[in-house]
């Protein structure tokens, strides 16, 4: 009976490790529930365990009948988070078909040439010097000339090179998602919320990794409020700067043009804590400065405007990104945009 507890106890835990590991394995074992969602709460609830900022995530509505679709509009959408698989997908645009590339992945796609292709590059505003430093080439475009299967063909050096890559890399990802695997059950974060409140109400002690506003009603992402970050929405950033960020978005639309798509256009969500509460630092206004640049060339899906105005909330409370309302502000835009190419 020992032995066998024994191989059973090292059996759980290299399923453990297997599914910590392994991207794909990890993501698939989240959606066949095999462990809690750690981003069921939020991120920001995930960073602080701080029970005020405790809130299931939405589950949005897609609003799109496909099957009344008559169009031949095909979208690509350069994206982060706000915009990922797990937030959108074809059924919330009017459009025939529907592609979404992360910036971290990027993809070889075939453009139909009976069809009119539409790229949008989009960005959230802390993370422009991600973004908009060097031409993108997340994006590439396969021609069916060049669609003929190359050799792939690996000597058996570099599979066992690929291999023992696979099992050095990541490692501080690996430690990561085996705690969030271990220690992500509901009676677990309980303890955590306690340990959280005391030390925030108590000794004003807290992580590293989020800021509270000044009446503590609001939670933000470090990066973006963090005035030393310099992707903050406080961080100084002077007018050539500006001028940088708008050469390289002009350089990414000649690019793209060149590449086939009918249309280019930028999109550039604004951070939570720019629509929240920018009197947190001294706001440099870097989304609106670049949307706004007289040499900008590119067309602008321009949501900051309207969620400046904008009294219901729009951003989720335990969260970076957006609620389902303000998710639906944006795809009405970019679906007016696409109503022009009918």
């Amino acid at each position: 009976m020992t032995r066998f507890a024994k191989y059973l106890i090292l059996i759980i835990a290299l399923f453990y490790w297997s599914i910590s590991h392994f991207e794909t394995l990890y993501s698939w074992a989240g959606k066949n529930r095999i462990y809690p969602d750690d981003y069921r709460y939020g991120d920001l609830y995930r960073l602080s365990f701080l029970p005020e900022f405790k809130e299931k995530k939405e589950v949005c509505e897609d609003k799109i009948d496909q099957s009344t679709i008559k169009n031949k509009v095909h979208l690509y959408l350069l994206g982060d988070s706000f915009t990922d698989e797990s937030n959108l997908n074809v059924n919330n645009f009017e459009v025939e078909q529907y592609n979404y590339i992360h910036w971290d992945r990027p993809q070889t796609v075939e453009l139909d040439n009976h069809a009119k292709n539409i790229l949008i590059l989009q960005s959230v505003e802390r993370s422009l010097k991600l973004h908009f430093v060097k031409q993108s080439d997340e994006l590439e475009i396969k021609s069916k000339a060049n669609s003929i299967k190359q050799n792939t063909h690996k000597s058996i050096l570099e599979y066992a090179e690929n291999w023992v890559n696979t099992f050095s890399k990541n490692t501080k990802n690996t430690e990561e998602r085996i705690w969030h695997t271990l220690l992500n059950y509901d009676f677990v974060l309980f303890f955590k919320e306690l340990k959280a409140s005391f030390d925030l109400k108590l000794f004003d002690r807290k992580s590293t990794n989020y800021n509270l506003s000044a009446d503590k009603k609001q939670i933000f992402y470090f990066e973006e409020a963090d005035i030393n970050c310099p992707n903050s929405a406080f961080y100084k950033v002077s007018d050539t700067e500006i001028k940088a960020f708008v050469d390289i978005i002009n350089n990414d639309l000649e690019h793209y043009k060149n590449m086939g798509f009918e249309e280019v256009y930028l999109a550039l969500i604004p951070n939570k804590v720019s629509i929240l509460d920018p009197t947190l630092g001294k706001y440099n206004h870097v989304l609106e400065r670049v949307q706004t640049h007289p040499d900008l060339k590119i067309k602008v899906i321009d949501i900051y405007t309207q969620f400046k105005k904008e009294t219901r909330p729009l951003f989720s409370k335990s969260d970076t990104h957006w609620n389902c309302y303000g998710s639906s502000i944006w795809q009405a835009e970019v679906n007016a945009e696409i109503q022009r190419y009918k």
